[in-house]
């Protein structure tokens, strides 16, 4: 593809990107990713303690992060791991945007691979091709929502332990009831599986 052409749909969108930084000793990871991030956006960081609220607008400014254009930082309740702060605590900030990125400073201390799954994770959503591609995506198709591939050691893991994909306390259930709500005329099956494992 001509480079004109792949980089043609890189500012078209309002891009919102939202870190969630229960552990703050990984920010320099998201700032390296952020640092060569090819679009403009905005970045909501959410926080548990209110006392790395100002180192974090120290690390993540515009001298930083060129493409940065506003800075966002929440104090947001230690509950829901990083979900509730990313479906909950800015509910009211995502409609200010046509796309939404949702990260985290995931380390899954159960797991001997915890690291691995998050840098996996962040380089297929933040690295600079990557995020290049998901743009392209989202400009030629119609596209809800993109998430990287389960990761290998996970997928393993599950497999080896004979972990059902669609749950083992009766989610499925729980799914189907919420894709009626949705108004979707048909329940899930297994082929339809396919979820973002590590949010």
């Amino acid at each position: 593809m001509p480079y004109d052409s792949y980089y043609s749909h890189i500012n078209v969108f309002r891009i919102g990107i939202h870190i969630h930084l229960y552990n703050f000793y990984l920010y320099n990871e998201f700032v390296k990713f952020l640092m060569d991030f090819p679009a403009q956006f905005d970045l909501i960081i959410t926080i548990t303690d209110c006392k790395i609220k100002k180192l974090v607008e120290n690390l993540f400014n515009k001298n930083t992060l060129r493409n940065l254009c506003t800075l966002l930082v929440k104090l947001v309740p230690n509950r829901g791991r990083d979900v509730a702060p990313w479906l909950i605590y800015t509910k009211e900030e995502q409609h200010h945007y046509d796309l939404f990125c949702h990260v985290h400073s995931k380390v899954s201390s159960y797991l001997d691979f915890g690291n691995e799954w998050r840098q996996y994770l962040l380089n297929k959503l933040l690295n600079k091709s990557h995020v290049v591609h998901i743009l392209n995506m989202f400009s030629q198709n119609d596209v809800g929502m993109v998430f990287p591939d389960v990761f290998y050691k996970l997928k393993k893991l599950c497999i080896d332990n004979n972990i059902k994909q669609e749950g083992e306390f009766g989610e499925i259930y729980i799914i189907n009831d919420l894709v009626k709500k949705m108004g979707i005329g048909r329940k899930l099956n297994r082929s339809d599986i396919f979820f973002s494992e590590g949010t």
